[in-house]
């Protein structure tokens, strides 16, 4: 049975339709998936546990454990249940030190003293060290250093000292937020030695390339939070540029963790939050 060029188009059209939705229906319930995956992954937390070989590293410092927390973002959105959970777990992980590097706060004036008096129950043998971030600014810097200092945490802001442990030492310092023009590396290495092993915590790891000038090793970053979103998986032979992991420059290596919280929406899709176990080594020749 021939069927009629009118009756041809009214079954085409009716296909399409029916096609349309059918998409339609199926893109929606993988957004719906991928949005309750972003949720649950938001809440969730990956502890990263990565060696990092170093040529100046004392020999004494040989397995040398930090834990490295960034980007806290206590907030509406990150709440204080969940940032006391961060701070048991990374407890449990006994570094030798523990060390902040900015944002501790999103927004909101209030939220710093709650997270500074839960921050201040890390405990590590030599201490907990920081820097401020660019929401720190935004919010109260003073503020953030003032209820810091009240619970034992060393903010290091453009300033360093000879750290001792293990009968060794080495420069650790700290430089302020380069998002907001403050950072001064040469205040924070003035007093160390050329040959000595030099680390720097920095919110921002642009600030890299000053870094490799001066002759740091390590540095530590976050800001990034690893993008946060990715819509599609990371990919190994992809370049980071400076967006998360361990990257060298020259003699120069830094580590950018994903961080703890969020920022502008209160989701992450496929970079989950992160708890950076760091395990230094001396870099055999």
């Amino acid at each position: 049975m021939k069927l009629s060029a009118l009756r041809r188009s009214e079954i085409y059209r009716r296909f399409i339709s029916t096609a349309r939705q059918r998409s339609l229906f199926q893109n929606r319930s993988l957004l719906l998936c991928k949005l309750k995956q972003a949720i649950e992954e938001t809440n969730s937390v990956s502890i990263e546990n990565v060696k990092i070989y170093l040529k100046r590293l004392p020999k004494e410092l040989d397995g040398f454990r930090i834990v490295h927390l960034s980007d806290i973002h206590h907030s509406p959105f990150t709440g204080i249940d969940y940032i006391s959970g961060i701070v048991k777990i990374s407890n449990f992980l006994e570094p030798d030190i523990f060390v902040l590097t900015g944002d501790y706060v999103s927004h909101e004036v209030e939220y710093i003293e709650p997270v500074a008096r839960v921050l201040g129950q890390l405990r590590a043998k030599y201490g907990t060290y920081a820097c401020l971030g660019n929401h720190d600014h935004w919010t109260n810097a003073n503020l953030v250093v003032e209820h810091f200092n009240r619970v034992g945490i060393r903010v290091l802001n453009n300033e360093g000292f000879r750290f001792r442990a293990n009968d060794a030492e080495f420069w650790l310092c700290g430089v302020d937020d380069y998002m907001v023009g403050k950072t001064d590396i040469k205040s924070a290495l003035k007093g160390s030695r050329e040959d000595e092993f030099k680390l720097l915590l920095a919110h921002n790891p642009q600030v890299v390339r000053f870094a490799v000038r001066h002759g740091v090793d390590l540095m530590l970053s976050g800001h990034t939070h690893g993008g946060q979103i990715r819509l599609k998986p990371k990919r190994k032979y992809f370049p980071r540029r400076l967006k998360d992991g361990l990257l060298r420059y020259h003699d120069t290596q830094v580590y950018i963790t994903r961080g703890i919280g969020t920022v502008i929406v209160p989701l992450r899709y496929q970079c989950p939050p992160e708890i950076s176990l760091l395990e230094l080594h001396a870099e055999r020749n």
